[in-house]
């Protein structure tokens, strides 16, 4: 990575060169950095943790610290998704016989019937995202109160609610607790080596569930996470929650920056703006005017010499 770095200054300090001491420079971006403090809580605990919740005693994935490395491990294959179904509950040979060869209201209700537990379904057989665990459980969405939506961002909770959903189980009545009790068990959601709350903040997107039209954003409840990167989680109700490796070295931020140089230019701090800026900010750079475009310079310039 640091070899990739430097490549990328001594190409930039080239085009620099080329360009000459009255050419004005500007680097940017309309995104940060910062480490990887979502991925796992969104792709891997949150679905897992309201798998629990709907089914009281079964996990989908248990995290057994007795489990020998996964065989990609050993044989030196870097594979995040194998690294996560790894840490799947094993199924007994029954409880996967009655999902697959049964049409699922069957196998539900015989699994119920003899207090066996749904297995999750293998990320080979989904098509969409399918390193996120959150899909491994989709099927079973139908016998779910609430379920995570697959998310790039912020965690996402939909309620399955009577009317609304297809399979719904919760009725209108009742949403307004669900989403107490969701929201109450989130909250606390812990780092146990430091008791920290993983949890930031919980927004409640609607009071009535049908108050939901097609523009509108398909949760009912959206979580921030701490900014904090996090391996493992522990609930006071519902155990472990990994540790497992993580996603990615990094995520994103909605922080970006400017840094830019050149004639005109004094040196100091620009202030605060919004990705809106980056294209007037260019354009009144290079001498034109960004005409109806919203936003504004962020860079005082003064002196109007341009280069050639």
């Amino acid at each position: 990575m640091e070899a990739v770095y430097r490549r990328v200054d001594e190409a930039l300090g080239s085009v620099i060169a080329a360009a000459g001491p009255d050419a004005r420079v500007m680097i940017f971006s309309t995104e940060g950095l910062c480490a990887e403090n979502f991925d796992l809580q969104n792709l891997v605990f949150l679905p897992e943790l309201l798998f629990r919740h709907s089914f009281p005693g079964c996990k989908g994935l248990d995290f057994d610290p007795r489990r020998e490395p996964s065989p990609e491990s050993q044989a030196g294959i870097k594979d995040w998704v194998m690294e996560i179904w790894h840490q799947r509950r094993r199924p007994l040979a029954v409880e996967t016989w009655l999902r697959d060869r049964l049409r699922l209201p069957i196998s539900m209700r015989l699994l119920r019937w003899f207090g066996l537990q749904p297995p999750l379904y293998h990320p080979l057989s989904t098509t969409f995202w399918n390193f996120a665990s959150t899909n491994w459980s989709i099927p079973y969405r139908r016998y779910m109160k609430a379920f995570a939506l697959i998310t790039a961002s912020d965690g996402c909770i939909r309620l399955n609610v009577r009317g609304r959903e297809k399979h719904g189980l919760i009725r209108a009545d009742e949403f307004a607790e669900t989403c107490d009790d969701i929201e109450n068990i989130l909250h606390e959601l812990r780092d146990p080596h430091s008791g920290e709350r993983a949890v930031k903040n919980v927004f409640r997107i609607r009071t009535d569930p049908f108050a939901w039209g097609k523009n509108d954003h398909d949760a009912d409840l959206v979580v921030t996470w701490q900014p904090v990167a996090r391996a493992q989680l522990v609930s006071p109700h519902f155990g472990n929650f990994g540790p497992v490796p993580f996603h990615r070295t990094s995520a994103h931020t909605p922080d970006g920056f400017i840094a830019v140089k050149g004639p005109g230019i004094g040196r100091g701090t620009l202030p605060v703006g919004s990705p809106l800026d980056v294209a007037p900010t260019i354009l009144a750079l290079a001498g034109a005017r960004s005409g109806s475009l919203p936003g504004q310079c962020v860079i005082p310039l003064h002196s109007q010499r341009m280069a050639a």
